[in-house]
């Protein structure tokens, strides 16, 4: 085995394996597992993924829309002591972001003390299937540091109140 392989570093048992694309060598992979509940009953009660990059962006939307999640979480900011971490993959009010065959919007916009609520529409440009992801941003981590837990708790309240229509499970990640 080929230490550049990317094979050599994941955890097959639980990766997410996004559907390849045709003639694309590797375009299955996305550094992205499944983890389990605390009990064994629980399987793949959501998925930690690692942030977007710039190169990275089109697999995190294709696993989105693949695995039907309609949550997201983010436990980091994009900027991290005045260095990009993090890609910023989801537009502004009224701009638009495509990645692939997806266009995502932003339909709302909630900011509160510790967080920021965001809807965003993703379209499949080529079914024109429409669906809503809610967006969760934890915008108080501090670099390099721990949370506060009492906006922690907050943050959580509000993702547990956090209801969507899609069935796959939500996708968590830092930077």
């Amino acid at each position: 085995m080929l230490f550049n392989d990317y094979r050599f570093i994941t955890d097959d048992h639980s990766r997410v394996v996004l559907e390849t694309l045709p003639g694309v060598p590797n375009s299955d992979y996305i550094n992205a597992n499944y983890i389990d509940g605390v009990n064994n009953r629980d399987k793949f009660i959501y998925i930690a993924a690692q942030g977007p990059k710039t190169t990275t962006v089109i697999y995190f939307w294709r696993m989105i829309w693949q695995i039907k999640s309609g949550i997201i979480v983010m436990l980091a900011n994009p900027m991290e002591k005045g260095k990009n971490k993090c890609f910023k993959y989801w537009p502004d009010v009224s701009k638009v972001q495509v990645h692939g065959d997806l266009k995502i919007t932003l339909d709302s916009e909630f900011e509160s003390l510790y967080f920021t609520n965001r809807k965003l529409k993703v379209t499949h440009q080529k079914t024109g299937e429409v669906r809503n992801v809610h967006h969760l941003h934890f915008t108080t981590w501090p670099d390099h540091g721990t949370p506060d837990p009492t906006q922690l708790v907050l943050f959580h309240r509000n993702y547990m109140e956090t209801k969507s229509d899609l069935l796959g499970p939500p996708v968590v990640h830092c930077r």
